[in-house]
């Protein structure tokens, strides 16, 4: 009997203790469980919705990235194609002062050209009537210092 005993202690030693586990340890138990399933429940919705908010980040800074490229190829574009501009009208301006530069050279020669041919035909008409008057000085005959004559007042027309 003393084994049926001892087996009936035991098991009466069993169920209290059963009893004061269920009782006063296993509540607080499963509710640290239920707790830490839900932090884990939360930190798994956390981490999705972070990993969710990472890739549309990323998305919108490929699309920020695009669109600066974008913006900074049409402000090349833009700034290259007022460069050209500047650049044809400054060819342009440079061609215009080329052919006012060549104007005014082409006039100033001709001007100095007549002015040439004046100092030149006044030496020559000067010559000419030193050459008459010295003629006239010599022996001529009378027709042809009047003849000589003539011509002396029609270079002085002249």
């Amino acid at each position: 009997m003393n084994i049926n005993l001892t087996i009936i202690g035991q098991m009466i030693t069993f169920l209290v203790f059963i009893f004061f586990t269920m009782k006063y340890i296993w509540p607080p138990l499963v509710n640290a469980l239920k707790i830490r399933r839900k932090k884990i429940a939360n930190g798994i919705k956390a981490a999705s919705l972070a990993e969710t908010k990472l890739k549309k980040a990323q998305d919108e800074s490929c699309l920020i990235i695009q669109k600066a490229k974008n913006q900074a190829n049409n402000i090349l574009n833009n700034a290259n194609i007022d460069a050209n501009k500047i650049i044809n009208l400054s060819k342009k301006k440079g061609h215009n002062i080329i052919k006012e530069m060549k104007l005014l050279a082409t006039n100033q020669i001709q001007q100095e050209k007549l002015k040439v041919k004046r100092e030149l035909h006044k030496e020559f008409v000067s010559v000419i009537f030193d050459i008459l008057q010295k003629l006239l000085c010599n022996n001529t005959n009378f027709s042809k210092k009047i003849f000589i004559q003539d011509i002396i007042k029609e270079i002085k027309d002249i």
